[in-house]
């Protein structure tokens, strides 16, 4: 991986988990991101600091320079694992006991769980699930699946079409239109909440048709906060764990749910005869107000995740 292609990942994780960059630029061996959580106070930036090393080819770190009480440095800690490396499992004796290589190696059918469009502005919130038989693990692996952050929009629809033929019965997916999602956003009041209900869902759906085994959920909040949310009826084991898309599993869910939303933007696009840019950056929030002036607050409404402060 070179250099670019990590501050691309670290974007990446970033947009995923609803922050935005505000500011970046180039430093003494590495490159600086100053970024602010949707929502939060322009005060509760924070500055994140990526470096690469002149001794060891392809090693790089971070270093995330925030206030003692910056709410977001929880949230920032969580995502990028506590470590000066981000993306990467931490490799500690703790890590390698409870990890779901040591856990689930026993296990014949385990299943991963993604999302795409929480960070988008515009666009539905979808969330999937698939289950993979440990026997289909290279298969799967021939299609090309990865993180979904790291194909381009052909390959991901080349790789969801072929797991939707191949895979039907394995898949479980929640498309949330923008309308939807305001009403039930409206009575959880919080999108960590909405996130695992849905994450909880869609895994009960597949164990009703598969007999699965454990679950391996891409951490979207922190663990003490998902698991105060209730899970009816699931008895599974469940491992939260950041960078979730490197279990083949968790990639073609995260392969799928891109899929499915990069198609619900491009129907709404067609529906308007409107560019829905995606993010949640200044293109999007010009659009925001571009699209109310020529449809109106009504359909705003059907398009726009609401409670995103523009």
């Amino acid at each position: 991986m070179s250099f670019e292609e990590y501050i691309k990942e670290v974007k990446a994780k970033l947009f995923d988990n609803s922050f935005e960059i505000c500011e970046e630029k180039s430093i003494n061996y590495g490159y600086q991101l100053k970024v602010i959580r949707l929502g939060s106070s322009p005060k509760n930036s924070s500055s994140i600091n990526l470096y690469y090393s002149t001794k060891k080819q392809n090693t790089f770190s971070l270093i995330i320079n925030t206030k003692q009480d910056n709410p977001d440095k929880v949230v920032l800690d969580q995502l990028f694992n506590e470590a000066n490396v981000p993306l990467e499992p931490r490799n500690t004796k703790q890590e390698a006991d409870n990890s779901p290589i040591s856990l689930f190696n026993s296990m014949s059918i385990v299943a991963g769980s993604d999302e795409s469009g929480k960070g988008d502005y515009f666009g539905p919130l979808v969330v999937c699930t698939f289950a993979i038989h440990t026997y289909q693990t290279r298969e799967i692996s021939d299609l090309g699946v990865k993180d979904s952050k790291l194909l381009q929009s052909a390959s991901i629809k080349r790789i969801a079409q072929q797991l939707f033929e191949k895979y039907p019965e394995q898949i479980a997916l929640k498309v949330i239109n923008p309308k939807e999602y305001n009403e039930q956003y409206a009575k959880v009041g919080n999108l960590n909440l909405l996130l695992a209900n849905t994450h909880f869902e869609n895994i009960s759906d597949l164990a009703k048709k598969l007999a699965i085994e454990g679950a391996i959920i891409d951490q979207f909040a922190p663990i003490s906060s998902i698991s105060k949310v209730k899970k009816d009826g699931l008895i599974i084991p469940l491992h939260y764990t950041t960078n979730a898309e490197k279990y083949k599993c968790v990639a073609a869910a995260s392969i799928i749910a891109r899929f499915a939303f990069e198609n619900s933007i491009g129907d709404m696009s067609k529906s308007y005869n409107f560019i829905f840019p995606k993010g949640g950056g200044n293109n999007a929030k010009m659009a925001v107000k571009d699209f109310k002036k020529q449809f109106g607050e009504e359909e705003l409404a059907k398009v726009v995740k609401l409670h995103f402060k523009i």
